[in-house]
């Protein structure tokens, strides 16, 4: 939406549309999304990422379906509800609790059980990393601003490749960083 990209606006808007209709040829009935068209399982974190992007773009005024947004919220639920069994599902469902409060759902209880999970677990760590960052942005939308700040301000920036095996593809230390710049 900046102005510098004003001529651009109609070629943008195209490519959205071809975004889109690729995304609703990878959404399953579960409301996650397949790597590939004709995929039968979710791919759990690129789920994740996909309606992080439908999220942004709603907010700057996209034209995001409602049924892909409604059935990836309903994803985004039954995620944050899961259990995490290993640090990188920890780090996952924080993300989807944060997503689902931005859609404005109340995730306190969410938060909770995550939050036991991650101080039986990693409780030196947990608050240093991404996952306290997506939990320190679900706070601060629903208005918990003193421990908002106590999170967000605990994070450690990602050093490179230093821990890549524990990051997976998807989370390289400079998208780590990016993304607690974003929030």
């Amino acid at each position: 939406n900046h102005p510098s990209y004003a001529a651009k606006r109609k070629e943008v808007s195209l490519h959205f549309d071809q975004v889109i209709d690729k995304l609703r040829g990878r959404q399953l009935a579960q409301g996650g999304f397949s790597f590939w068209p004709g995929g039968q399982t979710n791919a759990q974190y690129p789920s994740i990422y996909v309606m992080h992007f439908l999220i942004e773009a709603q907010s700057l005024g996209y034209p995001v379906p409602k049924d892909m947004l409604q059935r990836g919220s309903e994803f985004l639920l039954d995620y944050a509800a899961s259990e995490a069994h290993s640090m990188a599902q920890a780090r996952n469902r924080a993300n989807a609790i944060y997503l689902l409060s931005r859609l404005g759902r109340v995730t306190t209880n969410f938060i909770v059980d995550l939050e036991k999970y991650l101080n039986e677990n990693q409780p030196e760590q947990w608050q240093k990393s991404l996952t306290g960052a997506y939990i320190a942005a679900a706070y601060q939308l629903m208005h918990q601003d003193v421990e908002a700040q106590k999170l967000i301000s605990g994070y450690q920036w990602a050093q490179h490749d230093k821990y890549k095996q524990q990051r997976g593809d998807f989370h390289s230390a400079l998208s780590q960083n990016a993304q607690y710049i974003l929030l």
